[in-house]
């Protein structure tokens, strides 16, 4: 703070004491979340008017912004406060994941990959920018970020669940079952899992592992139009035509326009048709 007069000095730290508290306390909702945000801003502002070299207040002010959604404007400041700290770890890591959330996901890169150099133990940064590797298409390098992230920290859901579908992108389908088993050990309430487990089994030709998967799914949460379509299927292979039936059936009562499951309802229509019925 060379040059910042010692009285402002103190006035800066107290100002992005009281903005941090307000940014990072418990909320209990996003409306709750965005009055701090509100709130903490003239705070930051006039802590940055009084040092313009303030490394936290631009990060905390980056951080109030992003939570009203003001995604370009949190980067400027984010960016402001990685040239003032450029071991700025936090800053580097939530700019990455601001340009992540407008779609600069090569620009995410080069932000994660900055606060991976400075912290390679960082599991965080691994595994958001294996995502940001996902979404480009790059899913060798995703698999290997999440392979990272995972020996850092094997306890986040997502992590795992990510891997697997860059293995599937890939066609390593028998792995990202295993993958997805892991994911439900951390989370086995959750119907996304099941839904990915089961479709990735019947796509191997386990349909019986797929429809014990989509069961499950279905018991979670009877309005997911893809677990009945995908039981749908499963029941086909099994050779239980009136199951598959009953489920692509329940499936359209939730979407009537769901073009999948009208055209596998017409494959199974087809197949159960008497074939003198068909001349």
């Amino acid at each position: 703070m060379s040059g910042v007069k010692a009285k402002d000095t103190a006035r800066v730290n107290k100002l992005v004491k009281q903005a941090g508290e307000l940014l990072y306390a418990k909320h209990g909702s996003a409306q709750q979340a965005k009055v701090s945000a509100e709130s903490a801003l003239p705070l930051l502002n006039e802590a940055i008017s009084l040092d313009g070299k303030h490394a936290q207040a631009f990060f905390h002010r980056g951080s109030a912004k992003a939570l009203l959604k003001e995604y370009h404007a949190a980067i400027a400041d984010y960016a402001e406060a990685t040239k003032i700290d450029k071991a700025f770890i936090e800053a580097w890591t939530l700019m990455g994941y601001t340009k992540a959330r407008v779609e600069d996901y090569v620009g995410a890169i080069v932000d994660y990959t900055e606060a991976i150099n400075l912290d390679s133990k960082n599991a965080d940064a691994w595994r958001l920018r294996g995502f940001a590797n996902l979404k480009i298409g790059k899913h060798y390098d995703a698999i290997a970020d999440y392979t990272r992230a995972i020996e850092l920290n094997g306890a986040v859901v997502s992590t795992w669940r990510n891997r697997a579908i860059a293995k599937k992108k890939i066609g390593d389908r028998i792995s990202a079952i295993d993958d997805y088993t892991r994911a439900l050990a951390l989370d086995e309430d959750n119907v996304n899992l099941w839904i990915d487990r089961g479709v990735t089994k019947g796509q191997v030709g386990d349909h019986l592992g797929a429809f014990n998967d989509l069961t499950k799914a279905i018991s979670l949460d009877a309005s997911k139009v893809v677990a009945f379509r995908n039981r749908a299927l499963a029941n086909r292979m099994l050779g239980k035509d009136k199951a598959a039936w009953a489920d692509v059936t329940r499936a359209l009562e939730i979407n009537p326009n769901d073009n999948k499951t009208i055209m596998l309802q017409s494959e199974i229509l087809a197949d159960t048709m008497p074939l003198d019925s068909a001349v």
